[in-house]
């Protein structure tokens, strides 16, 4: 396996459960994981650095918050600019809606 050494990943995860796991998994691959639990955490991450991160591993269906445009504007300058994007999600978009 080619060592990871230096490679950063910023996980966008608002379910500690699911991204703690995430986050220690990565760092034991020899990732630098930043894990943040919402939009808005995220969006400074961008700002703050957008060339920062190799990988962002991003929970599509944030609970506590609806992500806002800016976030997705920013995700998608990410990527154009040859960012690796992983888009996750949880099991709740493959539950038929509530009668």
């Amino acid at each position: 396996m080619t060592p990871v050494i230096g490679k950063k990943v910023l996980i966008v995860e608002d379910e500690r459960h699911i991204g703690m796991p995430l986050k220690f998994n990565c760092e034991a691959e020899g990732y630098d994981a930043t894990l943040v639990e919402d939009g808005p955490s995220a969006i400074r991450q961008f700002e703050s650095n957008p060339a920062a991160f190799d990988l962002v591993i991003l929970d599509r269906y944030q609970n506590r918050d609806i992500l806002p445009p800016a976030y997705f504007d920013n995700i998608a300058r990410y990527v154009e600019n040859g960012g690796a994007l992983l888009l996750a999600s949880g099991p709740e978009l493959m539950m038929p809606p509530p009668l």
